[in-house]
């Protein structure tokens, strides 16, 4: 990345740190592009060295400083995912793994007028990132709902149901297909519908899939 001015970095930084305390929520990039008067594309860049810099933090799609953290600490946390994982792990134990898409399914049209509100914001971290510490950002989330899967068969097979546990390196393939469909369909619709609708019946087919993956018996397997 090619050096970036400081003193417009400085200028960013306050822009959204006064932003917030105005609107007590932070600026698109677009809005940042506007203020600056630079384009979009150079707003992303910068905000990425920023981000190197610990200037701004992105958190969850959620734009932050320093000063804003202090103001605010509940700026930071992603409050939707967040909360839909507490209604997970609110779950009866042997109903979680069936019940997991329940929870998300009834919090999805909130997250996605999340996403949709903040779309310039989860661009960047989607496609700006490479090279910086931001870049498997998502990471964080596949791993929890591999957690929180693995989870789910290990409490469902000692309820004495006849689940099967899939194969880590199997489990791990289909959730990075999984995140990159959502990417995909983040980047690629701007519809609040189609999102929703997309979203969901990805959702459906992974679930539906890996339920039916678990409840095949060993000797159906090929080869087998």
């Amino acid at each position: 990345m090619r050096s970036k001015s400081e003193e417009l970095m400085l200028r960013i930084r306050e822009y959204i740190e006064s932003y917030f305390e105005r609107y007590s929520s932070t600026p698109t990039v677009r809005e940042i592009a506007g203020a600056m008067k630079i384009a979009v594309s150079s707003a992303h860049r910068y905000l990425v060295a920023m981000a190197e810099k610990d200037m701004v933090f992105y958190e969850n799609g959620t734009l932050s400083t320093p000063k804003i953290r202090r103001m605010n600490p509940a700026v930071s946390p992603a409050a939707i995912v967040g909360s839909i994982g507490e209604e997970m792990q609110q779950l009866p134990p042997e109903q979680m793994l069936f019940s997991m898409l329940d929870c998300y399914l009834r919090r999805l049209p909130e997250l996605v007028d999340y996403l949709c509100a903040h779309r310039e914001e989860m661009t960047l971290l989607l496609r700006c990132t490479e090279g910086t510490k931001y870049e498997n950002f998502f990471d964080g989330f596949r791993m929890t709902n591999t957690e929180r899967i693995s989870q789910g068969i290990e409490t469902a097979e000692h309820a004495g149901q006849s689940l099967h546990s899939i194969d880590p390196g199997s489990l791990d393939l289909m959730l990075r297909g999984y995140f990159d469909m959502l990417a995909r369909i983040i980047l690629e619709n701007e519809d609040r519908d189609t999102i929703i609708r997309r979203m969901r019946d990805v959702a459906l087919v992974y679930r539906n899939g890996m339920l039916s993956l678990m409840e095949t018996p060993l000797s159906a397997e090929i080869g087998g």
